[in-house]
């Protein structure tokens, strides 16, 4: 099995919006010490007006996230 790092860069294709369904309750550290929190999330491909390009989902995919909440 490869572990390649997917880079997708949000300058060039801009940003997925979706919703966190579940998120772990408490963290996993990395060796590096780098703490992650486990989540499953729902992105709805067919209407991103901040997104340009294509998007194809793997199971166990890592990615980094912004959290934004909203009043």
């Amino acid at each position: 099995m490869s572990d390649k790092k997917l880079d997708i860069s949000k300058d060039e294709y801009g940003h997925l919006i979706g919703n966190i369904e579940s998120i772990s309750s408490s963290s996993y550290l990395d060796p590096n010490g780098q703490g992650y929190y486990l989540a499953e999330l729902s992105i709805p491909l067919d209407s991103q007006p901040n997104f340009k390009g294509s998007f194809r989902f793997v199971h166990n995919m890592t990615g980094k996230a912004d959290i934004i909440v909203k009043d």
